[in-house]
């Protein structure tokens, strides 16, 4: 990852403050590194490109610092373990949602005792497709966190026809909209990438849910398109049979 942006000094002086406090004093020099440059504010002897690497250093550990909750406490990663009602007794086996583009990886039993043991983890119990989440104020001002959490479990990233965009990659869509009556019931949220958000808000593209599969019809004047919540799995095609019609 390549990271480039400008502050201003206000904004970089306590940035920049937190990074050097971090990353501890400055190193020597490495063989091969660049000569230290007498103007940057930096002792001779100490290299430019060193203290970079101490920077980018700091920069991650005060990333997994926040992340954790606590300094003492490194960041670890959250895992939404999807149950079915109907196999609450079967072995703990199902899918991974990682927040990337592409089909979703399975998981082993072995695995998930071995993730359960070092990561923070939540269940959501499903009937079907349809979440079993409750929410302590439907109509609260912003969706609860618990509502989010159901809405991705069942959705595993954005519901727009054609779409592979990840969980972190979307926002929780409003069906039908909070000034028409639209609570935040899991049955009335989606989950929409920002750009097919957008698309749907200024194009006019409608959305319906059927709670009992999952599945997101989007339609548009003339046009309607189904999607399934990704990596649902689809049954194979049936093989020709010469005594039935096509």
């Amino acid at each position: 990852m390549r990271l480039y942006g400008e502050f201003d000094a206000i904004t970089g002086a306590p940035i920049l403050n937190a990074l050097a406090a971090a990353a501890g004093p400055p190193t020597p020099a490495a063989a091969g590194d660049a000569e230290a440059a007498d103007g940057d504010g930096q002792a001779a002897g100490w290299s430019g490109s060193s203290r970079s690497r101490q920077y980018a250093t700091a920069l991650a550990q005060i990333a997994a610092d926040w992340l954790g909750g606590d300094t003492r406490r490194p960041a670890r990663p959250l895992l939404i373990a999807h149950v079915q009602v109907a196999d609450l007794t079967a072995g703990p086996a199902g899918t991974v949602e990682l927040n990337v583009r592409g089909p979703l990886p399975r998981l082993t039993a072995r695995l998930a005792d071995g993730l359960a043991a070092d990561a923070d983890v939540r269940a959501v119990v499903f009937d079907g497709a349809r979440p079993l989440a409750v929410s302590d104020k439907l109509t609260a001002t912003s969706i609860p966190t618990k509502t989010r959490i159901a809405v991705q479990a069942r959705d595993r990233g954005c519901r727009f026809p054609g779409s592979q965009d990840p969980p972190g990659h979307s926002d929780v869509h409003h069906l039908v909209h909070r000034e028409h009556g639209g609570d935040h019931h899991p049955d009335n949220l989606a989950l929409l990438s920002r750009r097919h958000h957008s698309l749907v808000h200024h194009h006019g593209w409608t959305l319906t849910l059927e709670p009992d599969t999952g599945a997101v019809t989007a339609t548009r004047h003339t046009r309607t398109f189904r999607s399934l919540p990704r990596g649902t799995p689809l049954a194979p095609p049936r093989r020709h049979d010469p005594h039935r019609p096509a």
